[in-house]
């Protein structure tokens, strides 16, 4: 590869990450993006039951619910399985939330992430139950009554 060496400050055409730097953004960005997610739905963080952060990894995690003053059982880990997913981190951390029990049905849930560029990102979401199948076409069949035309036949 040619790659030119100019600009770079270690000469070697290789990205750089400052860790040290990234992990006290990460962890201080959490804690913000979630205030102002909270704020913006007029809640507080007594109203979410759970926290999907971005996994990026563990001490991030760790760092920002302490900076919250928050439990870790509060959060939905799961780096320990996957590792950094990158934008899949949070998709799949809800579904291993779900499936585990630790999300419930009716939960309201916070994400927060962080990433590429130093972006970040927080949403809340209400958890709704889903009817059974057979509840929601008995429903449905129900409501029909009410408009459907006879037929008249032979």
């Amino acid at each position: 590869w040619n790659v030119p060496r100019e600009g770079y400050p270690n000469k070697t055409g290789a990205i750089l990450m400052n860790g040290q730097k990234v992990f006290r953004f990460a962890s201080k960005v959490l804690g913000q993006a979630s205030a102002a997610a909270l704020a913006d739905a007029g809640l507080s963080m007594a109203d979410i039951d759970v926290i999907v952060p971005h996994q990026a990894n563990l001490r991030i995690i760790q760092a920002a619910a302490r900076d919250m003053n928050l439990p870790m059982e509060k959060f939905v880990v799961r780096v320990q399985e996957y590792g950094n997913t990158s934008a899949a981190s949070i998709p799949l951390a809800l579904v291993d939330g779900l499936e585990s029990g630790q999300i419930k049905p009716t939960d309201r849930i916070l994400m927060v992430s962080f990433g590429a560029g130093l972006t970040w990102a927080a949403a809340v979401l209400q958890m709704v139950p889903v009817p059974e199948p057979v509840e929601a076409a008995a429903e449905i069949v129900n409501e029909s009554e009410a408009w459907a035309v006879p037929v008249v036949g032979d």
